[in-house]
Protein backbone atom coordinates (compact mmCIF):
# COMPACT_ATOMS: atom_id res chain seq x y z
CA UNK A 1 0.00 0.00 0.00
CA UNK A 2 1.15 3.53 -0.50
CA UNK A 3 0.29 6.76 1.13
CA UNK A 4 0.60 10.16 -0.80
CA UNK A 5 2.47 12.48 1.75
CA UNK A 6 1.46 15.78 1.86
CA UNK A 7 2.92 18.38 -0.11
CA UNK A 8 5.07 20.34 1.69
CA UNK A 9 4.24 24.15 1.65
CA UNK A 10 6.28 26.11 -1.02
CA UNK A 11 8.43 28.96 1.09
CA UNK A 12 8.01 32.28 -0.16
CA UNK A 13 11.72 34.53 -0.72
CA UNK A 14 11.89 37.86 -2.89
CA UNK A 15 13.64 35.36 -5.22
CA UNK A 16 10.06 33.79 -5.97
CA UNK A 17 9.02 33.60 -9.78
CA UNK A 18 5.53 34.80 -10.50
CA UNK A 19 4.20 34.85 -13.40
CA UNK A 20 2.27 38.23 -14.17
CA UNK A 21 0.00 39.61 -16.79
CA UNK A 22 -1.31 43.21 -17.29
CA UNK A 23 -4.65 43.94 -18.53
CA UNK A 24 -5.57 47.63 -20.26
CA UNK A 25 -8.88 49.09 -19.56
CA UNK A 26 -10.33 47.95 -22.68
CA UNK A 27 -9.35 43.89 -21.60
CA UNK A 28 -6.47 43.85 -23.23
CA UNK A 29 -4.52 40.84 -21.73
CA UNK A 30 -0.88 41.18 -22.08
CA UNK A 31 1.52 37.76 -22.65
CA UNK A 32 2.36 36.08 -19.15
CA UNK A 33 6.06 37.78 -18.01
CA UNK A 34 8.04 35.96 -15.11
CA UNK A 35 9.50 38.36 -12.65
CA UNK A 36 11.22 37.63 -9.11
CA UNK A 37 8.74 38.76 -5.78
CA UNK A 38 11.25 41.21 -5.34
CA UNK A 39 10.54 43.27 -8.34
CA UNK A 40 7.03 43.18 -7.94
CA UNK A 41 6.23 45.94 -5.59
CA UNK A 42 7.61 48.62 -8.78
CA UNK A 43 5.98 46.43 -11.61
CA UNK A 44 2.29 46.74 -9.47
CA UNK A 45 3.31 50.70 -9.07
CA UNK A 46 4.06 51.40 -12.77
CA UNK A 47 1.11 49.23 -13.83
CA UNK A 48 -1.20 51.37 -11.81
CA UNK A 49 -0.13 54.46 -12.79
CA UNK A 50 -0.50 53.54 -16.26
CA UNK A 51 -3.95 53.00 -15.37
CA UNK A 52 -4.06 49.06 -15.89
CA UNK A 53 -4.16 46.05 -13.69
CA UNK A 54 -1.89 43.46 -12.69
CA UNK A 55 -2.26 39.51 -12.19
CA UNK A 56 -0.14 37.24 -10.93
CA UNK A 57 0.48 33.80 -10.14
CA UNK A 58 2.80 31.35 -8.64
CA UNK A 59 2.99 27.62 -8.84
CA UNK A 60 2.02 26.21 -5.71
CA UNK A 61 1.61 29.94 -3.56
CA UNK A 62 -2.04 31.39 -3.23
CA UNK A 63 -1.84 35.12 -4.66
CA UNK A 64 -3.01 36.04 -1.00
CA UNK A 65 0.34 34.60 0.57
CA UNK A 66 2.40 36.95 -2.10
CA UNK A 67 0.19 39.90 -1.34
CA UNK A 68 0.59 39.09 2.34
CA UNK A 69 4.51 38.66 2.18
CA UNK A 70 4.87 41.99 -0.04
CA UNK A 71 2.83 43.88 2.95
CA UNK A 72 5.14 42.82 6.07
CA UNK A 73 8.61 43.75 3.73
CA UNK A 74 7.10 47.23 3.92
CA UNK A 75 6.67 46.89 7.57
Amino acid sequence: MYCKMPEQEQQITLFTLVETQTVSADGVVSEPVSVRLGQLPKLIDSTFNQGKMLLMSADGIDQTDILEFLDKLEK
